[in-house]
């Protein structure tokens, strides 16, 4: 607790950005119109924390690579990845700190666990074939196994 007061006064309004971020809220658009403010705070506060194991498409990429395909491709924010070979949890790593291996879990802020399974799907043959990521595996996925 006291941790949390303490990177306040550093950096103000990261206690706030924390609790909303573990914290589970709904946004309905459309209510707060007449002030701006209020309403991208609403948007803020309907996004939380979610895990997936994410594509093994992305095996061998460093964290900022992936994180880019996540943030321009599939409109996610990936944070932070953890592969399951003891290495442990990096939050937002330099390129030469991690590399992505296969069955890594991915930590993203999404307002949906749906939106966050893109990354699981995530398949660079149909993405570069102009084919629409979905929320299940592709079709070349299937055919191959």
């Amino acid at each position: 607790m006291y941790g949390l007061v303490a990177q306040s006064c550093l950096c103000p309004g990261f206690s706030t950005l924390m609790i909303n971020l573990i914290s589970t809220r709904s946004y309905i658009p459309g209510t707060n119109e007449n002030l701006d403010w209020k309403s991208d705070y609403a948007y803020g506060c309907d996004h939380e924390i979610y895990t997936v194991m994410i594509s093994s498409d992305f095996n061998g990429m460093t964290f900022p690579e992936a994180a880019e395909i996540c943030y321009k491709q599939l409109n996610l924010l990936m944070i932070a990845v953890e592969n399951f070979d003891n290495s442990g949890l990096a939050i937002n790593p330099l390129p030469d700190q991690f590399t992505i291996r296969k069955e890594c879990l991915g930590y993203f802020i999404a307002s949906s666990y749906k939106d966050v399974c893109r990354a699981r799907f995530y398949c660079a043959l149909c993405l570069n074939e102009g084919i629409e990521i979905g929320f299940k595996p592709c079709k070349c996925r299937l055919e191959a196994g």
